[in-house]
């Protein structure tokens, strides 16, 4: 893997960009799901994770790392998300979760990863998705890295 040459990018930025040698080296330890599995399947799953999430079996994932599109105008990899209201990405972002909830196990963590524009968002929905009564709400930590950059890491 190297450095991307071709785009300029902040100085502590640390994209990195692969090339069709090592892109077809990997994609084929891809996997797919296209319908219900028993199990999980070992590696990394390509595909649009709102169809794969029902597909996956109930309780069976202990940590759920979440990248979502941050809510931005952006375009990446042919696909585009348009940057919406911070009500319009919360209800995204709500369906987004609700989609994973059946998987995840009694003991699951999420880690969300956004910008400072949708960790408002992402504090909303993940506070009212994994809110546990006999715990207090002071379990829910948000860690703001280099100013701009908001993660939640919550604990069921």
């Amino acid at each position: 893997m190297t450095a991307s040459p071709t785009k300029q990018r902040a100085p502590r930025n640390r994209t990195i960009t692969i090339d069709e040698n090592e892109r077809e080296r990997l994609s084929k330890q891809l996997k797919t799901v296209e319908t219900a599995v028993d199990c999980l399947p070992e590696g990394i799953v390509l595909g649009d994770c709102l169809k794969i999430a029902p597909l996956l079996p109930t309780a069976s994932v202990s940590l759920l790392f979440l990248d979502p599109p941050y809510n931005l105008n952006k375009k990446f990899n042919g696909s585009k998300f348009n940057r919406r209201s911070v009500q319009e990405y919360s209800d995204w972002l709500d369906n987004l979760v609700v989609g994973f909830k059946h998987c995840l196990t009694s003991e699951a963590t999420i880690y969300i990863c956004g910008d400072w524009y949708s960790s408002a968002s992402i504090f909303q929905v993940a506070a009212e998705h994994m809110r546990d009564e006999t715990l207090p709400m002071s379990v829910a930590q948000a860690a703001w890295h280099v100013g701009r950059v908001a993660t939640i890491l919550l604990r069921r």
